[in-house]
Parts: C-alpha cells; structure tokens; sequence
C-alpha cells in the first residue's frame, strides 16, 4: 500500500471539504424555479386561472368602473375577467371575452353564462401583441394591449 504523506492527505481533504462546500453554495444561490403553469397560450382556452397556476404572476391590465378587471399572465400568455366589485357576476347577464392578434383579428372567444357565480371566468390565449375586449350586457370595452412594452 503506498504511503501518503501528511501535507497531502490534508490536501485532499480540505480539496473535499471545498468541493461539497462549493457545491452546496451554488445551490443555495440558485436563483427558484418559474412557477409551473400547467398550460401555456392555446393550451389555457378556457381553464381556470386558479387551478392551472396563472393567476401566479398576472397583473391586471385594466378594466372598467371598477367592476370587470382584466387579468394577464404573462407565463402562460393568457387573460380573463375578475369581478373587482361584487363578488361574482350577477349583475351581468352575460359576459364574452374575446382575444385578438395584432392585426386585430378574432382568435378566441369565451362567454360566461347567466347562471354562472364566480369572481372571475376562464382564460382565453392572448398573443404577447395582442389584445383582448370584453362584452359586459351587450356593450363592448375598448381594446387591451396585451403588450407590456406598449
């Protein structure tokens, strides 16, 4: 067996010692993971915000009187309809979301029945230059950019 002198064996233990040292920094320093969106643009047609995640990173775009937010999730290229006001929608007799490409031509559209109570309804895709509108009893909104640079 060949011998080792004592000036190495430190050496290669605190080369170990190190190693798993420097291993465990990085890491830690690891920036954390996306959240995990369980659909992405088209895959979001009407689904849940809540239950697939999305409503994680969304922020409202706009909305109107207070009443009807439009949420955008960038992650998963999406938006939808919060009530901002009563608790669900029954005030409406209806609500449609409809998203639209930048040359503004219909891709998607979801309508909220009458009977349904919620505080908001299911995402329609949005391209990153979209936009999207809705119509609250017969009335439409204006246009979304659904462009954060814009």
């Amino acid at each position: 067996m060949p011998k080792i002198s004592l000036k190495r064996a430190a050496s290669i233990a605190a080369t170990l010692v190190l190693g798993t040292v420097g291993s465990l920094g990085i890491l830690a320093a690891s920036p954390a993971p996306a959240h995990a969106a369980s659909c992405d643009y088209d895959t979001c047609f009407n689904v849940d915000p809540q239950t697939s995640e999305c409503s994680v990173d969304a922020y409202t775009a706009g909305g109107v009187y207070g009443q009807i937010e439009v949420r955008y999730s960038p992650t998963c290229h999406a938006t939808w309809l919060r009530d901002a006001q009563f608790g669900g929608f029954s005030f409406a007799q209806y609500l449609t979301q409809t998203s639209y490409n930048v040359y503004v031509e219909g891709l998607y559209t979801v309508t909220t029945p009458t009977q349904w109570q919620g505080s908001w309804t299911k995402m329609v895709p949005v391209p990153r230059n979209g936009y999207t509108q809705y119509n609250l009893n017969g009335n439409w909104s204006s246009l979304f950019n659904m462009d954060p640079g814009a």
